[in-house]
C-alpha cells in the first residue's frame, strides 16, 4: 500500500514554552469557545447495574439515587449504553401506546426525569436488532458504513464488533442517517430528560478507511455531537469543539496504565489543546470489577479532586474524605478552572500546565511527570507510589516562593523538598507567592 512521504515542519525557538506557544498560534485558527461549564460542578456516579429490563433498572436507579442522597453525595448518575437502551425501549413503548403500561411504570417515569442522569449512545447498532433488520429489508443499507458487493453490486454493511456484539456503524456521511440519529436523541430527551449525552465509539479503523471515511469519522462524529448540543460529552476527537472529552479508562493499579498515568495524560491532553475533559473514574474503570485497594482509591481521589471533573464507579469507603475532596473541588478547583478558561480564550494558554511552563529554561522540569500546575499559581504534587508517606517535590521558578496550603510553610522556588511528608489522606498543594 503506497503512502505519501511524511513532511515535517521543525520549529526552533528560544525555549520549550516559546516553541509550544508558537505551534499553538499557528495551528489553532478557530475562535476559542467554552463548552458547557456546568459539567464541572457535580461529580459523576456511574451506575453499575447488571439487569435485563427497564423496570429492574428503574428500581436500581431509585435505590442508587436514594443512597447518594442519604450520604450527601448527590451528582450526575451515569448510565452505560445497555442501561440507556433498556430505559429508551421501555419509555418508547409507553409513550407510543404500543403496550399497556402498568400504573407502577406510569408512576415511576417522572422519577427518572427528576434525576440528573447522563445517557450513553454510540454510532453502533447490533446486527441482531430489529432496527437493523428493518433497515436492510427497506433498502436503507446506506445508513451504515458499507462496501459494494461487486463492481455493480448492492452495498453491503461492514461487520464489526462493539462491546462483544457483531454490529454495524452509522454512515455519518449520509445526511438522512445523521438526521435519524438526531431524532433518536430528541426522543430520548423527551422520554428521560437527561442532563448529558455521552457519545462514544468514534475511533476509526482500517475498514472504515476502505469505505472512504477513515480518520474523518472522528471529526464528523464531533460535528454530530456539536449538533446534539453543549450537553454532549465525547470520548474521542480530533476537532477542537466546545465539548468535554471523556478520557480513556485506566487500570486499577499503580502503573503508568493506572494511577501513574493520570498526570502524564492530563498534561498531554492540555498541551494539545484539549482543556475540558472528564478523567476516568476514581480507582480506574478498565476492569468491570470494583476497586479493592483502599490506598489506591484514596490516592486516586486526591488527584481527581484537582481535575476538571470527579467521577466514580466504586462506592467510597471513606465517606468523610470523599465529601471533603468533592467540596474542595467545588470551592477551590472550579473557580481556578473558570479563571484560567478565560485566559485560554484570550491568550491560548493551557489551563493545566507542566512545571516547565514557569521554568522553561530549567531542564529539571522537563522530566517531572508527577506534578502539575493549575494556571501559574497552584502546584499539585500528589503521591503516586504505593505505600509512600513522603515524596520529593520540586518547586519551579526561583523568582517565586511557594506556600503549602496544608501547613502554611513557605519555600523558595527552584529547590527540591526531599522526603516531604504526605499523610494518606493528604495532597501537597502549593500556592505561588512573589518573593
Amino acid at each position: 500500500m503506497e503512502r505519501m512521504p511524511l513532511e515535517y515542519t521543525v520549529c526552533v525557538g528560544h525555549n520549550i514554552k516559546a516553541v509550544h506557544q508558537e505551534s499553538i498560534n499557528r495551528l489553532s485558527t478557530a475562535r476559542r469557545e467554552l463548552p458547557n461549564m456546568d459539567v464541572l460542578r457535580l461529580p459523576f456516579w456511574k451506575l453499575l447495574a447488571n439487569v435485563d429490563s427497564g423496570a429492574k433498572l428503574e428500581r436500581e436507579l431509585r435505590t442508587f439515587s436514594n443512597r447518594l442522597k442519604r450520604l450527601h453525595l448527590e451528582g450526575v448518575i451515569g448510565l452505560d449504553e445497555h442501561s440507556t437502551a433498556l430505559l429508551a425501549n421501555m419509555d418508547h413503548s409507553y409513550l407510543n401506546g404500543k403496550k399497556r403500561t402498568s400504573k407502577r411504570q406510569t408512576r415511576d417515569l417522572p422519577f427518572v426525569k427528576l434525576l440528573n442522569i447522563s445517557i450513553t449512545l454510540s454510532p453502533y447498532l447490533s446486527v441482531d436488532s430489529q432496527l437493523f433488520q428493518t433497515s436492510i429489508q427497506t433498502g436503507l443499507e446506506d445508513f451504515w458504513l458499507s462496501l459494494p458487493s461487486g463492481p455493480q453490486g448492492r452495498l453491503v454493511p461492514m461487520l464489526t464488533q462493539w462491546k462483544g456484539k457483531y454490529s454495524v456503524k452509522l454512515n455519518i456521511t449520509n445526511p438522512k442517517a445523521t438526521s435519524w440519529f438526531l431524532d433518536k436523541v430528541d426522543s430520548l430527551h423527551s422520554h428521560l430528560g437527561m442532563e448529558y449525552v455521552i457519545l462514544e465509539g468514534g475511533e476509526g479503523n482500517f475498514f472504515e478507511e476502505q469505505a472512504s471515511v477513515g480518520d474523518e469519522y472522528i471529526r464528523l462524529l464531533a460535528d454530530l455531537a456539536e449538533k446534539i448540543g453543549d450537553n454532549t460529552i465525547v470520548t474521542s476527537g480530533t476537532s477542537h469543539k466546545p465539548l468535554f472529552i471523556r478520557m480513556s479508562a485506566l487500570q486499577s493499579d499503580w502503573s503508568y496504565s493506572g494511577l501513574k498515568g493520570i498526570i502524564p495524560s492530563l498534561l498531554h491532553h492540555s498541551l494539545l489543546g484539549y482543556h475540558f475533559f472528564i478523567p476516568d473514574a476514581v480507582g480506574g474503570s478498565f476492569s468491570a470489577e470494583l476497586v479493592a485497594d483502599d490506598e489506591l482509591f484514596v490516592r486516586w481521589l486526591g488527584i481527581a479532586a484537582f481535575l476538571p471533573v470527579i467521577s466514580f464507579q466504586t462506592p467510597p469507603w471513606v465517606l468523610n474524605l470523599t465529601r471533603f475532596y468533592i467540596a474542595k473541588h467545588h470551592d477551590f478547583v472550579v473557580p481556578l478552572i473558570l479563571k484560567y478558561a478565560e485566559e485560554w480564550q484570550e491568550a491560548g494558554h493551557p489551563i493545566y500546565r507542566p512545571l516547565w511552563w514557569l521554568s522553561p529554561n530549567d531542564p529539571i522540569t522537563f522530566t517531572i511527570d508527577d506534578e502539575f500546575l493549575i494556571g501559574d499559581e497552584v502546584l499539585v504534587a500528589p503521591v503516586t507510589e504505593k505505600g509512600a508517606l513522603q515524596r520529593d517535590i520540586y518547586l519551579p521558578e526561583s523568582a517565586f516562593q511557594w506556600q503549602d496550603t496544608n501547613n502554611a510553610q513557605v519555600f523558595d522556588g527552584g529547590t527540591f523538598l526531599e522526603s516531604y511528608p504526605v499523610g494518606l489522606g493528604d495532597v501537597p498543594v502549593f500556592v505561588r507567592r512573589r518573593s
